[in-house]
């Protein structure tokens, strides 16, 4: 009897252990789910860059202050109907930025992702340049406004 009642107790503890390690697997898998989420933006319009802003090389902002984006931007005048400027609350909002180089090509900035990996915010984006040359010089760039609920630390990554 005693031979019966230890089996069936040992039995029982197996069952429970294996039962525990399948649950944190699917926590895990829960968890892997919820840090690569796809996080929505919009895609800034009708600005510029200011000729006063420099760079030798493509950057990556994170834009926080109206403060700071002034510093870098100016609304484009628009003919037409006015309500194509991007609205941008930084009490709810803040924006990401990539500027490229001034150059006599166009060239052309694309959003490929932007999602919340639990720690931080992985922004990838790519960019293509024209062959042609053109008879001016621009200021590529591009930025998006993203809900300040995803406010992480950004990694800006190519493709």
């Amino acid at each position: 009897m005693k031979k019966n009642v230890f089996v069936l107790l040992f039995s029982g503890i197996a069952l429970v252990g294996c039962n525990t390690k399948q649950k944190s697997t699917v926590d895990e898998v829960k968890e892997v789910v919820k840090q690569t989420e796809q996080i929505s933006f919009t895609l800034g319009k009708s600005y510029f860059v200011k000729n006063t802003f420099e760079n030798k090389q493509v950057e990556s902002l994170k834009i926080e202050t109206q403060e700071a984006f002034d510093k870098v931007f100016s609304p484009a005048a628009v003919m037409g109907n006015s309500k194509e400027l991007t609205k941008i609350d930084f009490n709810t909002s803040f924006v990401l930025a990539v500027i490229g180089v001034e150059v006599n090509k166009s060239t052309d900035f694309y959003v490929v992702s932007l999602k919340d990996r639990g720690e931080y915010l992985e922004f990838i984006y790519s960019y293509k340049e024209g062959d042609e040359e053109l008879t001016f010089t621009t200021h590529p760039f591009f930025f998006i406004v993203v809900d300040k609920e995803h406010n992480k630390d950004v990694r800006f990554l190519t493709e």
